[in-house]
């Protein structure tokens, strides 16, 4: 390796890099422009760094019967060196965790990027032989991609990575960051904790009464529901589309609740195209004289993590229909849209109802908006590239190429 460069954890220090604080780490924020990040998975290529979060091992001749009460998956069925996305709920159905695990051997498994309080607060029953060891970190990628993975001493990785972006530029590779990050995520579809919504450890008092994860846990409540209404800023896994991956053949925390719930659905997972008339009308009132409505900002219309931003959605008449989060403007599409939780009556596309843009107590635009499908990228997508690793290790740094093959 050549001359050190300055560091900020994994990536070297770049002068035209803005850094933010995020779950009490410095992470990238906005490196290259937030409009070509938005564009590089559709048209070229990105790297990014610091994104996932840290890994838990769960060890011992018990850790499989520890996986598998508080899971909602089959972990019975599950080869070694094979990974599967475990959801872990309360005893109402609502998500406390959920995050991609792998088998590692026989009586090992390792946690990527997710909350340990379910196993920690299972274990401390007593009724296991198992353990759980907090580590460095993994990425992974969610649309079916080919992935190859370098890693190497931890001090190498800001050279690392500055090698890889150099290089990358003949394939106008850009560094993506937190900014544009959630973009990416929400406009696949995909529910995530922390963008849009809460963990339901929140409404824990055990959780809540311990600073440390209490502190990360939380997110401030902003929307136009009550700041009190916890369970708007929840999801069950039926809401967020995820029993597919119940196994109802085996004792879980929630296996109740969500039995009931998937005999009788009430809500499901969309995505809400909202009115051009209506966005443009909350921008002209900040030129105007008056009380201005709320700003939308870009690409996120809540600086994120904002797990804790809910806003109500009702139909023309006023009935309340469902949560509205993770605003977003999608700069390839050219339009604003929302993760919702909505009603499923409501839910066809076309269907117009109203989002109530806002915060509690303040101006509330009611604007209109649609279920729409945005995935078609996942189909055109000419392929990228990325790279990311995890600030917390001392030990090692990942890096990853992604290759688009949808």
């Amino acid at each position: 390796m050549g001359k050190k460069l300055e560091a900020m954890g994994f990536v070297p220090l770049q002068n035209e890099v803005t850094y933010k604080n995020l779950f009490g780490n410095m992470q990238v924020w906005e490196a290259d422009s937030w409009q070509e990040a938005s564009l590089s998975w559709k048209k070229s290529s990105y790297i990014h760094a610091g994104i996932s979060g840290g890994r838990q091992y769960i060890k011992g001749p018990d850790a499989q019967k520890l996986l598998s009460r508080i899971s909602i998956n089959d972990v019975y069925n599950w080869k070694v060196n094979r990974c599967k996305h475990l959801v872990m709920c309360d005893e109402n159905g609502l998500i406390v965790n959920h995050a991609l695990t792998q088998r590692n051997s026989e009586e090992e498994f390792c946690m990527y990027a997710g909350n340990p309080w379910p196993i920690i607060k299972e274990l401390q029953t007593g009724k296991y032989n198992a353990e759980i060891i907090q580590d460095s970190c993994f990425v992974f990628q969610m649309s079916g991609t080919l992935a190859y993975e370098f890693r190497g001493p931890a001090e190498f990785g800001p050279e690392v990575y500055q090698k890889i972006w150099e290089d990358g530029q003949e394939y106008d590779l850009k560094r993506l960051g937190w900014k544009t990050y959630t973009v990416n995520h929400t406009e696949g579809g995909f529910p995530q904790m922390t963008v849009g919504f809460e963990t339901a450890a929140v409404v824990d008092p055990v959780f809540m009464s311990v600073p440390e994860l209490a502190s990360v846990g939380c997110q401030k409540h902003t929307g136009s529901y009550d700041p009190a209404d916890a369970r708007a800023r929840l999801r069950t896994a039926g809401e967020v589309d995820w029993l597919w991956m119940a196994r109802f053949d085996h004792d879980f925390i929630g296996r109740e609740a969500l039995e009931k719930e998937k005999a009788n659905p009430k809500r499901k997972i969309v995505n809400l195209e909202w009115n051009l008339d209506d966005i443009m009308e909350i921008y002209r009132s900040h030129f105007e004289e008056g009380e201005d409505y709320k700003m939308i900002e870009f690409p996120c219309g809540q600086p994120q993590p904002a797990g804790g931003h809910a806003d109500i959605v009702s139909t023309h008449d006023g009935k309340v229909v469902g949560v509205s989060s993770c605003t977003l403007y999608s700069y390839y599409y050219r339009t604003l849209f929302s993760q919702c939780i909505l009603d499923i009556d409501q839910a066809e596309l076309g269907n117009e109802v109203l989002v109530h843009w806002g915060d509690f107590g303040k101006k509330i635009k009611k604007a209109r908006a649609q279920p729409k499908l945005l995935q078609k990228y996942l189909r055109v997508s000419p392929g990228f590239f990325r790279f990311e690793c995890q600030p917390h290790s001392q030990q090692i740094f990942y890096i990853f190429f992604i290759r688009q093959i949808i």
